[in-house]
């Protein structure tokens, strides 16, 4: 594993792409973290203005100690189509620039092949699991007013069920770049299973069936959260904290989505 993530180190640096792409992710999502807080001051500030018994809804509730953490994985859940891009684009140059090929004359097995993707996979989806933690100590410490250490951390389990569900859709990505090698029409599949496709399908089906689909599952990692501003705009909680159920399903797709990626690499003439 350890040569392998050296291996896969080593394309990264040079690759101009990646590094665009992952650096648009990040600060997109923190202009949105950012954004969001100075936009609710705004509009309490304007509310608070033309009613005197208006309780505005404040922007710390967000960021603040122990919601900050659920908070931020369910925001940050609707961008990992960037890294999804990110994880396209590194499974699909091995075609391209055909090094999938010579790896394999240098002697790397296929099974290895499969697994330095994964290794990438997780690289990324460790890469925006830190970056969420980080900013949600630093918020939190910002805007919480009574800081207790069962407060911090109690709502913690969040990050860890981000970082599996960003790794479950990557692993899904990429097993879609082994199978279809062309970067546009990977990113057009994934489009439209994503967002069509498996959103009909599970919409056809009844709940207690359409929640158990892939990328459904996934998502109920992290389900809205239970705070003023999410029932403000007519979202509420589905479910309340993770259940164990899908955090398994969640392991079990990452699992099988590896298998497949494997299953066609080995069929495939490279």
């Amino acid at each position: 594993m350890k040569r392998l993530f050296k291996i896969e180190l080593r394309k990264i640096i040079h690759n101009r792409i990646f590094w665009i792409t992952l650096s648009g992710y990040i600060l997109t999502l923190l202009m949105i973290l950012l954004g969001m807080q100075r936009q609710l001051s705004k509009i309490n500030k304007g509310l608070s203005e033309g009613s005197n018994n208006f309780i505005p809804l404040l922007p710390t509730e967000i960021y603040s100690f122990p919601h900050v953490w659920h908070n931020l994985a369910y925001i940050a859940s609707f961008l990992m189509i960037f890294l999804a891009v990110v994880m396209v684009i590194l499974v699909t140059n091995e075609f391209t620039y055909n090094t999938m090929r010579q790896n394999l004359i240098n002697g790397m097995s296929r099974f290895e092949l499969v697994l330095s993707k994964f290794v990438d996979a997780i690289m990324l989806a460790s890469i925006a699991t830190i970056f969420i933690f980080i900013f949600g100590l630093i918020a939190g410490f910002t805007t919480s007013t009574n800081l207790e250490f069962a407060d911090i951390f109690s709502k913690l389990p969040y990050i860890g069920a981000y970082f599996i569900m960003i790794l479950g859709f990557l692993t899904f990505a990429m097993m879609l770049a082994f199978l279809i090698k062309k970067p546009a029409l990977v990113l057009g599949a994934l489009l439209l299973y994503n967002y069509i496709i498996e959103p009909l399908s599970a919409w056809k089906f009844n709940e207690s069936i359409g929640s158990y689909l892939p990328l459904k599952s996934l998502n109920m990692l992290v389900e809205v959260p239970d705070i003023a501003l999410f029932s403000f705009f007519g979202a509420g909680p589905v479910y309340n904290g993770i259940q164990f159920t899908y955090v398994a399903l969640g392991i079990f797709y990452t699992a099988a989505f590896f298998g497949i990626s494997y299953y066609i690499i080995n069929r495939k003439d490279l």
